[in-house]
């Protein structure tokens, strides 16, 4: 339902796992196992400057981030994931201010998807080597099956969490094909949307929020691959629908930052806390184990210490609709092409929570999708290839995505 294990736990009963920002510390001979926590992504204390100054300072961070990264990859070759958005834009534009020019751009999906007719217009612009990899149905059909795609989704995964996959086949042709060096590292822009504020659930924005709210609001967002009348379809359940939701609301009640969360600012900010630890960590960074899988290294620009520091004081309301993250990236080069603008499903939601009538709009949403169920399968990456046709319109509702069917399949369920 969610994609990831949250806190500690894994698959396995007996096996737990080190979180986000933990060590575990282990004293000689004493056999205790003692947790330590030196870092959680929770609001600080906000920048008091204005805007201008504080995306200076921003400005002024991310270079030495960057630049740090850059003595460190020592004069190798870059390969940047770049897509139709603004996070691995923003990295590209660093790199090229900063005149590195050793960088090789890749795009992948179905030929001519706005995302990567967009990103190659990027590239083209910056002077950076463009690379494509075309995408389609039958083609993933025939990458999913592949020993090194199965036995990357057995590990990759910790035992935690879905395997983010949809860069593998690319990275697979661009190695087999030769088009990348032996020794490129992979830079993408993993989770500066969640950072900039895309994830602020609006059902927190108000005066009075609590922790019952918030809890809904985790359980509504992040256990929603399948709803639960369908999981009880996947296997043999010795409890019912009613307790096994109370169970996952207590479980998140018991992982959440403590507090009344009764202010709005406290209820975001645990909120993200949660996110940061138990999606953006298992799920979204945890990608880079398929650059790992083919032998090679990458850096997470946006998951630096100093990254997420800065970002714990940008003031709340700038981060909302990512006002101050987008005028920054607009006012580094505004001949750019505009980059992709939200998503439909994302806009239709925010509408729809504006007007009071989401679980109705969301109906009409979900209907008009199992609708159109072939449109929704030939989708612009291809990826739903990993379930037969047939198959996907046997299971899918209108409410599902890509992964879904991918926790059904590394559960051996699919």
């Amino acid at each position: 339902m969610a994609g990831q294990v949250s806190n500690r736990y894994t698959l396995l009963p007996d096996v737990g796992q080190v979180q986000a920002g933990e060590a575990i510390l282990l004293p000689a001979g004493s056999g205790e196992i003692n947790r330590y926590r030196y870092f959680e992504f929770q609001h600080a204390e906000p920048f008091q400057d204005s805007r201008e100054i504080v995306a200076e300072r921003w400005d002024a961070t991310l270079q030495r981030v960057i630049e740090r990264e850059l003595e460190a990859i020592a004069g190798r070759t870059i390969a940047l994931p770049l897509s139709g958005g603004r996070d691995s834009r923003l990295i590209a534009l660093m790199l090229k201010r900063i005149g590195y020019d050793n960088v090789i751009c890749y795009g992948y999906g179905q030929p001519g998807n706005d995302e990567s007719v967009i990103a190659e217009q990027v590239a083209v612009r910056l002077g950076y080597r463009w690379e494509f990899v075309p995408y389609s149905n039958e083609q993933w059909c025939d990458w999913f099956c592949l020993p090194a795609c199965q036995n990357l989704l057995r590990t990759a995964s910790g035992m935690t969490s879905v395997v983010l996959l949809q860069d593998w086949p690319a990275v697979y042709e661009l190695q087999r094909q030769r088009r990348l060096p032996d020794d490129a590292v992979f830079m993408p822009g993993h989770s500066m949307d969640f950072l900039a504020g895309s994830h602020i659930p609006q059902d927190l924005l108000r005066r009075q929020v609590g922790t019952s709210r918030l809890v809904d609001a985790i359980f509504r967002i992040q256990y929603s691959l399948w709803p639960l009348h369908r999981v009880y379809g996947f296997r043999d359940w010795t409890m019912s629908e009613t307790a096994l939701e109370q169970q996952l609301r207590d479980k998140i009640r018991n992982t959440i930052a403590p507090g009344s969360h009764a202010a709005m600012a406290e209820a975001v900010s645990a909120f993200e806390c949660w996110d940061w630890q138990e999606r953006q960590a298992k799920f979204i960074a945890n990608a880079v184990r398929i650059y790992e899988s083919f032998g090679f290294d990458w850096m997470l620009p946006f998951w630096e210490r100093e990254v997420l520091a800065f970002w714990q004081c940008v003031p709340l309301e700038w981060r909302l609709d990512k006002q101050f993250y987008n005028a920054y990236v607009i006012g580094l080069d505004d001949q750019l092409p505009a980059p992709l603008p939200s998503s439909v499903i994302g806009s239709f939601a925010k509408i729809a929570r504006s007007l009071g009538i989401f679980d109705s709009a969301k109906r009409a949403y979900v209907a008009m999708r199992k609708a159109s169920v072939d449109r929704v399968y030939d989708h612009p990456l291809g990826w739903y290839g990993i379930v037969d046709r047939d198959r996907f319109r046997e299971l899918y509702t209108g409410d599902e995505e890509i992964y879904s069917f991918l926790a059904l399949a590394q559960l051996q369920l699919l």
